[in-house]
């Protein structure tokens, strides 16, 4: 499957040009992280969350600020009730 996925990819290269292929990217990247920032108890505007995420927990405690860029890989973990105390993180530039 993966031999057939990569030349797919192979033909697509003649067909679309390099910048058309990164532009997908981007938008796909904002679609990614207009699905994600709804779980979050706060996201400000030009924040971006990069696809491939890989763990994200508690989200309802995590506010992220303006102009934050979430890279690939990124684990963010907020829980509701740490012994006695309320956990929040606050992201932000």
């Amino acid at each position: 499957m993966k031999k057939v996925l990569a030349f797919i990819g192979f033909i697509i290269s003649f067909v679309f040009p390099n910048h058309l292929i990164k532009c997908f990217h981007v938008c796909f990247t904002y679609i990614y992280t207009g699905y994600k920032k709804r779980l979050f108890g706060g996201f400000w505007e030009n924040s971006v969350l990069v696809p491939k995420s890989t763990m994200l927990v508690g989200l309802k405690n995590v506010y992220v600020g303006k102009n934050c860029i979430m890279r690939a890989g990124i684990q963010l973990t907020a829980y509701n009730r740490y012994k006695k105390y309320n956990t929040t993180v606050l992201l932000y530039v």
